[in-house]
C-alpha cells in the first residue's frame, strides 16, 4: 500500500509536467490524462478497503484541477 501512495503521487508530478508541456494540444493532453487517471483510479477503487477510497478521493482531488485547468487555458 505505501507503494502505491508513492505511485500516486508520482503520477500527479507527471500529470502536472504534462499539463504544462501538452495544454497547446488539447486532444493529446486529455487522452493523456484519461489513460492515466482511469487505470490507477480503478486500482484503488478495486482494493474495497476505506484506505483504497481515500487514494481514489487524493488522487481525483490532485487530478481532476489539472483538467480542468487545461479545458479552462483552451476552451472548445
Amino acid at each position: 500500500m505505501p507503494d502505491q501512495l508513492f505511485l500516486t503521487f508520482l503520477l500527479v508530478g507527471v500529470i502536472a509536467a504534462a499539463v504544462t508541456t501538452l495544454s497547446a494540444l488539447f486532444p493529446a493532453i486529455m487522452f493523456f490524462l484519461l489513460v492515466t487517471i482511469l487505470p490507477i483510479t480503478w486500482s484503488f477503487f478495486s482494493l474495497g478497503t476505506n484506505l483504497g477510497m481515500v487514494l481514489v478521493g487524493l488522487f481525483l482531488f490532485l487530478a481532476l484541477p489539472q483538467m480542468e485547468w487545461v479545458d479552462y487555458r483552451n476552451p472548445l
